[in-house]
């Protein structure tokens, strides 16, 4: 995997989601990534199978860097990349109407901070707005069955998914063993958490 210059990437920020991915079974989805950086998770999504992935930065050098990786690994076949302009940086600013997936999968940034330049969408979501975006629009993107799996290694971005998820009806479920009080604030390998629609 390259990783072009002004892209974040932390392998270790992952290792539980790209865990849960080697053991899902993913043979047929299609999934949409949202903040993708290298492209990482979405060529593993593609390497377990994924029938079509779907990711999103809005980083244009992460838009070319994971295009390159797909097409390095002969994978962009089954691989679409879209820019997120910096003015609507919605979860699902560049996701059509109607347009549904399986799976939707993200790492976002963990801290509550104002991003100045490109690279810092990687480390800041200022007041949460890309956290509540994703809450509170993901379930008309998500086909019958479909789940989301987040990736955090931040105590209080954790927390404030929690009551956004509650607030949003989504079954919060814990896929890490780690006991959440028992960590630092800012702690690596993230934890993975899965939210499904609450059945009404």
């Amino acid at each position: 995997i390259a990783q072009f210059r002004d892209v974040f990437w932390d392998p270790e920020d992952t290792v539980s989601l790209r865990s849960k991915i080697r053991q899902h079974p993913l043979q047929g989805l299609r999934i949409l990534e949202i903040g993708t950086g290298t492209g990482l998770i979405s060529l593993c999504c593609l390497q377990a199978g994924a029938a079509q992935v779907v990711a999103t930065d809005v980083n244009p050098a992460a838009v070319a860097n994971a295009a390159y990786n797909a097409e390095s690994l002969a994978l962009d076949d089954r691989f679409e990349v879209r820019f997120v302009a910096p003015d609507d940086t919605r979860a699902f600013a560049v996701v059509k109407p109607g347009e549904t997936f399986d799976l939707i999968i993200s790492n976002p940034p963990w801290e509550d901070g104002q991003p100045e330049k490109v690279l810092d969408y990687a480390f800041y979501d200022q007041d949460f707005s890309l956290l509540r975006s994703l809450l509170v629009d993901a379930r008309e993107h998500l086909r019958p069955g479909g789940r989301l799996w987040l990736a955090y290694g931040c105590v209080t971005a954790i927390r404030k998914a929690e009551a956004l998820a509650a607030e949003s009806d989504w079954e919060f479920k814990s896929l890490d063993e780690r006991n959440l009080d028992e960590l630092d604030e800012l702690f690596l390998p993230g934890m993975l958490r899965e939210l499904v629609p609450k059945k009404s």
